[in-house]
């Protein structure tokens, strides 16, 4: 079970979808993977919007939305100092 991290982001319980049967497992997976995400969503359209992920049954997590923002364009005032460790520069 997730923690509540991964909970807060989904307003409301985490959507689980249906099991893959063992004929959609066997061929097309990727594809099958895919639709059975799109197939969920269309019983509620408005699921897509309101929750930014979905678990595949016996499978994991997908997401969906825009990329985050880089943590340094929106928090300056944490970046590293040019000489700390944590720089890729200090890393060469």
């Amino acid at each position: 079970m997730p923690g509540t991290t991964h909970a807060d982001t989904f307003n409301g319980p985490m959507p689980v979808t249906p099991d893959l049967t063992a004929e959609q497992c066997a061929k097309d997976y990727e594809y099958n993977t895919g639709r059975v995400i799109v197939d969920f969503l269309e019983e509620n359209d408005q699921r897509a919007v309101e929750v930014p992920a979905a678990l595949v049954a016996n499978h994991g997590p997908v997401a969906w939305g825009p990329p985050p923002a880089s943590p340094w364009s929106t928090r300056s005032s944490a970046r590293p100092s040019p000489t700390s460790p944590c720089t890729p520069s200090a890393w060469a």
